[in-house]
C-alpha cells in the first residue's frame, strides 16, 4: 500500500504487540522472531491537494501539484511537503485489541508524523455509525467540517485537526 503513504510525505504505522522472548535459544533463527509479534491495527497518513471549488466549500484531488522548491539529495533539511494539509486513513484495529488505547495511541503517533513532516492540518472521515471513533477523533480536538471530496457514502462524517 506504499503510493501516496510512501515517505517523505506519506507514512504508514504498526501497532505491534511483542510477544515474550524468555522462551527463546541461541538456536533460534532471527526469522522465528516475527511468529512472537501480533499486530494490533495500523494507520496511514497521505498528503491531501485541496482546492477551493464554487459549489462546495472544498474538493480534493489525487494529483498532486508539485513542489515549488527542490533540494539536493544531500540537503541535511527534510523537503517540505507540497501541500499544508494531509488525511489521516486506514485507522484500523483488531477486534482482540479495541478497548486497549491502540487506536488513540496510533492516532497520537501519527499526528505527530505529520507535524514532523510539516503538516499545518490533518483531514479524516468515518462514518457516523462509528460511534467510537467519532468520539476519539472528538476527543483529540478533531473538528467537524464541510464534505472535502465527492462521492462519499451516506453517513460519512468528515474532521480536520489544526496542527
Amino acid at each position: 500500500m506504499p503510493g501516496a503513504y510512501a515517505p517523505p510525505y506519506g507514512e504508514l504505522l504498526l501497532a505491534v504487540r511483542k510477544g515474550d522472548t524468555s522462551h527463546s535459544n541461541d538456536n533460534d533463527n532471527d526469522n522465528d522472531n516475527d511468529k512472537d509479534e501480533e499486530v494490533l491495527g495500523c494507520i496511514a497518513l497521505r498528503p491531501l491537494y485541496l482546492t477551493p471549488n464554487p459549489t462546495s466549500t472544498l474538493t480534493s484531488t489525487s494529483t498532486p501539484t508539485p513542489p515549488s522548491t527542490s533540494t539536493s539529495i544531500s540537503s541535511q533539511t527534510p523537503t517540505p511537503p507540497p501541500t499544508t494539509h494531509s488525511e489521516l486513513k486506514r485507522l484500523y484495529v483488531t477486534p482482540p485489541a479495541r478497548g486497549l488505547g491502540v487506536g488513540g495511541a496510533l492516532v497520537n503517533a501519527m499526528l505527530t508524523v505529520a507535524r514532523e513532516k510539516g503538516y499545518g492540518e490533518v483531514y479524516l472521515d468515518t462514518l457516523k455509525s462509528m460511534r467510537a471513533a467519532v468520539g476519539l477523533y472528538r476527543g483529540m480536538g478533531f473538528e467537524e467540517i464541510e464534505k472535502y471530496y465527492e462521492g462519499a457514502r451516506e453517513g460519512t462524517v468528515f474532521l480536520r485537526l489544526r496542527l
